[in-house]
């Protein structure tokens, strides 16, 4: 008869994480050094053990980091699944201290999927990518007011702005381009998607960073965790229309944009095959 696991729950925020297991709850700052510590008594345990932890906005990169280490079998979940869970218990109140001890209910429930480890490459390609889309973001915000500026001075300094960010925008793709040479499976997997239609560089790097679970469970698992997929919402004799949930929005906006592309590329080859259609 194999040994139950034992699930310890983390509650985390920016300078510490709330500890619970074995019926105790403890401190433990969220530093390696701790953390280290904390998975090498983990590890010494008679019992298989088992991480649960909330995505917390980044600050539980430096616990993955550290369980993944050290061979610590660990699982981030998102925050929204614990708080349905709690409330299907009939559990309102909430610190961390009840928060960490709820993950480890949910761990010992649900026994959710672990969490895969990333590599030090891609970690930094992901990083990288995250941060090309923020100056990207800045310079579509930068570029609509551009209109708005009428005198030439505030026009040259927001040329100024706009070309200063293009080049750190280039400068990014340079330096994600030389760390995906180095990753020979990334840029593999990458070369394939891009022989898709209507699917570039940019599209294919997100879906390798994004949604590393390609190839490891099915599409239609695939077309949930990308928020696509329409979920029933029957009730008895109402059929209602089926609608799309949750998901990884940046990836799903990035996915709309080339399905449109896509899309207009079709429309565009039909009336060009039947001239007729085209209104006069």
């Amino acid at each position: 008869m194999s040994t139950p696991t034992l699930f310890v729950g983390i509650d985390i925020s920016k300078e510490k994480l709330e500890v619970y297991f074995q019926n105790k709850s403890f401190e433990l700052l969220n530093r390696p050094a701790p953390l280290a510590k904390f998975m090498h008594q983990l590890l010494e345990l008679e019992v298989p053990v088992q991480i649960i932890c909330e995505a917390s906005g980044g600050y539980e990169e430096a616990l993955l980091q550290s369980a993944h280490h050290h061979g610590v079998p660990i699982c981030c979940v998102q925050p929204l699944r614990v708080r349905q869970f709690a409330l299907s218990k009939g559990l309102l109140a909430k610190n961390d201290r009840l928060d960490a001890r709820l993950l480890a209910d949910f761990g010992q429930s649900i026994q959710p999927r672990l969490t895969a480890p990333t590599s030090a490459l891609q970690k930094q390609i992901g990083e990288l990518l995250t941060f090309s889309r923020l100056l990207i973001e800045q310079r579509t915000a930068v570029s609509n007011e551009l209109e708005h500026f009428h005198s030439a001075q505030a026009c040259r300094l927001v040329q100024k702005v706009l070309k200063s960010l293009q080049t750190q925008i280039e400068r990014i793709s340079q330096k994600i381009k030389a760390l995906i040479a180095k990753d020979t499976p990334m840029a593999q997997r990458i070369q394939r998607l891009c022989s898709i239609k209507g699917v570039g560089f940019q599209t294919a790097l997100s879906l390798s960073c994004l949604l590393p679970e390609i190839g490891s469970i099915s599409t239609k698992q695939l077309a949930a965790l990308v928020g696509v997929a329409p979920f029933v919402r029957d009730s008895g004799p109402r059929c209602a229309k089926r609608s799309i949930r949750g998901g990884r929005a940046k990836l799903r906006s990035q996915l709309y944009m080339v399905a449109l592309i896509r899309k207009l590329l079709i429309a565009m080859h039909y009336v060009l095959k039947k001239p007729s259609l085209v209104p006069s």
